[in-house]
């Protein structure tokens, strides 16, 4: 029997290639795109061509040709995905068809009113012909996908009308914030897609296709964004009064539509009960980052633009992480996992931002109010929750914030318990909330305190002499104070037997008075050897009890102390 003749890599690759043309057909749009390209060289020689309405007929011609093309390999071949690329290119056309349009709105002064009927002829042009190849082809498209697609196609052709009234009133202030404000309108348009992205694909309705979920129908809505994109940076051109290369468009324009499609990526995960996607969703909006800092006006267009957006709103940064602030926080509200960490760090870095800030290099030092407000957020969230963790970080936010803001304590006292203060705060936390962290916190505070207690009262009055005595003694009560409500946590004998060396840190720290006494009297010459004769002889008092049994005699008498003290 004969094997087969292998194909040497060049055919194999060859055929691969026939197949997969066959197989996508991708000449729709490749035609599309020639013709686009071959009426821009017929056109862009002479502007009165553009806009005798020539153009626009030739555009709605072709756009009914693929319609035509459509229904007749579907209806009579029912080649669906060679139909899938003509109905996505007739999609594509509607934004040229409106594009084409823009010139009816200019060069005029008489009132755009004949542009402005002119765009609402191919609203109503795009959404008949669209309902007519859904119904003709009985292609399914549910209410809560038709809606959103349509209210894309009115603002495709209906704001070029507000911008062209814009114009013609010399409202040039608002002009820039009408161009500005696009993409944000066209995000809130695809936001009207949340219904569908929380639907569970069981609950999908039959399309009457072979067009699998996802890809049916939100292929359409990633072309729809796609144009949206588009139309957003020729909006900035066909409306823009400087001509030439000069314009205010940079890409931190288009983050709107990222934020809507993270928030619709994330409602699909929650939905379909999928990290990956959720994680997408929460990851994708990073990349604001990346365009986020457009660095110093490249013409006059956008010095003037960026003069007022950061005199207005703020800078490009700031609008940005604001942004991505406001996406985060709702993504929390909806509690999907991983949220609160972005959002914290999103609101920490954001508390570098300035007005002036246009590029990375331009950073400001940390804003102390910023900070703080992400310290109540801490505060909310751990009291809400019980959340040691939290508290511990809103604490360390507060003291950072107190050092950001230039806060200066006067005085040994003052400095002392700059730094004081923290750690007793963090010993009592876990005394207050009673999740896997405190607990364990507990376990290792009760041990904690009683040796910082003592290493205070041993070493703070010998290596810092200025310190006063009553805040070594407040700073030794307040850890007492904090054995004691451990103990009190715990109910055991150890946590008791530990407030005990807490109490007799705060009785040493009385001893260095006395030694002070002393050396007023006749003993002062002598006294540090009687000092050191006396502590040696008490160390060999302790062996000696402990010799006769006085530990476990000790820890007896303890433990009969904590069952009288905590019983109920």
């Amino acid at each position: 029997m004969s094997q087969p003749e292998k194909l040497d890599p060049a055919a194999h690759a060859a055929v691969s290639l026939v197949r997969f043309l066959y197989t996508q057909n991708p000449f729709y749009l490749i035609g599309t795109l020639l013709i686009l390209f071959g009426l821009a060289q017929c056109f862009g020689k002479d502007p009165t061509l553009a806009t005798s309405g020539l153009l626009v007929g030739l555009l709605a011609g072709y756009t009914l040709l693929l319609a035509l093309i459509a229904a007749v390999i579907i209806r009579f071949g029912q080649i669906w995905d060679d139909a899938r690329t003509i109905l996505l290119v007739i999609v594509l056309l509607f934004f040229m068809l409106s594009t084409s349009l823009d010139f009816h709105l200019l060069f005029t002064l008489e009132p755009p009113t004949p542009g402005s009927l002119l765009l609402g002829g191919g609203w109503l042009f795009s959404i008949l012909l669209s309902e007519g190849l859904l119904r003709l082809l009985r292609i399914g498209l549910a209410a809560r996908y038709r809606g959103p697609y349509y209210l894309i196609l009115t603002l495709l052709f209906g704001y070029p009308v507000l911008l062209g009234w814009i114009d013609f009133h010399g409202w040039h202030a608002g002009r820039s914030w009408a161009l500005v404000s696009f993409p944000v309108a066209a995000a809130l348009a695809l936001l009207t897609l949340l219904p569908a992205a929380r639907t569970r694909r069981r609950n999908e309705p039959v399309t009457g296709t072979p067009w699998i979920w996802p890809y049916y129908p939100w292929s359409l809505f990633v072309y729809l964004t796609i144009g949206l994109a588009i139309r957003s940076w020729w909006l900035t051109i066909s409306f823009e009064p400087a001509k030439g290369a000069e314009m205010c468009f940079r890409p931190y324009f288009l983050f709107p539509l990222v934020l809507a499609w993270s928030a619709l990526v994330v409602e699909m995960g929650r939905s379909h009960y999928s990290l990956g996607a959720m994680a997408a969703g929460l990851l994708l909006p990073l990349v604001g980052l990346l365009v986020a800092f457009p660095g110093p006006a490249q013409n006059s267009v956008e010095v003037a633009f960026l003069g007022r957006l950061t005199a207005t709103l703020g800078s490009p940064p700031q609008l940005v992480v604001y942004g991505m602030l406001l996406f985060y926080g709702w993504a929390w509200l909806r509690r999907v996992p991983g949220s609160e960490a972005l959002l914290v760090g999103l609101g920490l870095f954001s508390s570098l931002l300035g007005r002036q800030t246009l590029e990375w290099s331009s950073l400001t030092p940390p804003q102390p109010a910023v900070v703080a407000v992400i310290a109540g957020l801490f505060i909310v969230q751990a009291l809400r929750f019980e959340s040691t963790w939290r508290a511990l970080a809103a604490g360390t936010l507060l003291v950072l914030a107190a050092r950001f803001a230039g806060a200066r304590f006067g005085g040994e006292s003052l400095w002392f318990w700059q730094w004081h203060a923290p750690l007793a705060a963090a010993l009592l936390l876990p005394a207050v909330f009673n999740d896997p962290l405190a607990r364990w916190l507990r376990q290792l505070a009760w041990r904690v305190v009683p040796a910082i207690a003592l290493a205070a009262a041993a070493v703070y009055p010998f290596a810092w002499p200025g310190l006063p005595e009553g805040t070594l003694s407040g700073f030794l009560a307040v850890l007492l104070l904090s054995s004691v409500v451990l103990w009190r946590r715990e109910r055991e004998v150890a946590p008791l037997a530990a407030v005990a060396g807490t109490l007799a840190a705060n009785l040493l720290a009385h001893v260095r008075q006395l030694y002070l006494l002393l050396g007023q009297t006749p003993l002062a010459d002598g006294l540090p050897w009687l000092a050191c004769g006396l502590a040696v002889v008490l160390i060999a008092l302790a062996i000696s009890l402990l010799k006769m049994g006085l530990w476990t005699r000790a820890w007896q008498w303890l433990s009969r102390v904590n069952v009288a003290l905590t019983k109920p």
